[in-house]
């Protein structure tokens, strides 16, 4: 629901975009159209080729974003950072977002920083179980973004104690 995250979720949608078939969601609050103008604006300065968009004013806005997903089944969602009030206890926030999305999802962040900026990428390798799709995600990154990978992982102490470092 921020306009100004707008120019950071077009660029990145840009630089990783595999394909023309582009939906974009608008978190709009209380029946404003804030974010979809400020999309459309951001769109017409880049002359991006027209794309769907889609006004989503819900108050369950997480919800409402994974259905549309289950629905459409995208390859990637990019999402801008947000957090909106809890409802029945339920967060509504790009984490719970990003946590239940049935697809690859990355957040895009603000600044001056753009997908032109990325020169490498540092994945932290958790042996988790999340592991699997952050390198799907870093592939991806590294594929689209011509940027170079290092891998990387954390021992905890016992390890570096008991001479196992790097094991």
């Amino acid at each position: 629901p921020d306009p100004e995250c707008t120019e950071s979720v077009v660029a990145w949608t840009e630089a990783l975009k595999e394909s023309a078939n582009i939906e974009y969601f608008c978190l709009e609050q209380k029946g404003q159209h804030e974010t979809a103008t400020a999309l459309r604006a951001v769109l017409d300065q880049k002359q991006v080729e027209p794309v769907k968009i889609t006004s989503i004013s819900s108050l369950t806005p997480v919800e409402e974003l994974l259905q549309q997903c289950r629905r459409i089944r995208p390859q990637l969602l990019i999402t801008a950072g947000f957090s909106l009030t809890a409802v029945n206890g339920r967060p509504q926030t790009s984490e719970q977002l990003i946590r239940e999305a049935p697809c690859m999802t990355i957040s895009s962040t603000s600044g001056d920083k753009g997908p032109a900026d990325v020169r490498g990428i540092l994945m932290i390798v958790s042996r988790g179980a999340h592991d699997f799709a952050a390198l799907k995600v870093t592939q991806l990154l590294s594929r689209t973004l011509h940027a170079g990978v290092t891998l990387a992982t954390v021992e905890d102490e016992s390890g570096a104690k008991a001479e196992r470092a790097g094991e």
